[in-house]
């Protein structure tokens, strides 16, 4: 079963993947009661055992088809910064959001178009071009 392998990698490997400097920056969010949806590209089985084990209501990912044995088959739908980017903004309009209401956190410069749409933009272990990226605009990098 997919899940129950997601949630034992999860148990195992969060405190080594999770940067600790996000920590802070989700508990506020959970304290101040504002919305958190974590976004990605990896597969949902990963990306909803991720989200339960943080306590994280909203999320959306990548899907995948599966065979009958339950064995991931083909990329059914890819989760892309464009289309974390356009979930957002419909988000955003439908609760009259303001960019500076809009807290964005990656570590791929495929995050782009997500990340220009922000307010605040904070980036954790970025890939190279990503890196070069904040240098150029100032962004925080955790």
């Amino acid at each position: 079963d997919l899940h129950r392998h997601a949630v034992k990698f999860w148990e195992e490997s969060m405190p080594h993947l999770l940067c600790d400097k996000i920590a802070p920056y989700l508990s506020q969010a959970k304290n101040k009661r504002h919305n958190i949806i974590l976004l990605s590209n990896s597969p949902s089985f990963l990306v909803k055992a991720c989200a339960q084990k943080l306590s994280i209501a909203h999320w959306k990912s990548s899907d995948y088809f599966l065979d009958k044995q339950g064995n991931l088959a083909a990329l059914a739908q890819l989760f892309s910064g464009e289309d974390k980017r356009d979930y957002i903004a419909k988000i955003a309009a439908k609760n009259q959001l303001t960019k500076d209401s809009i807290y964005a956190f990656s570590d791929s410069i495929e995050d782009l178009p997500l990340l220009l749409l922000a307010g605040k933009v904070f980036v954790v272990r970025p890939d190279r071009r990503l890196k070069k990226y904040c240098t150029l605009k100032k962004w925080s990098i955790l």
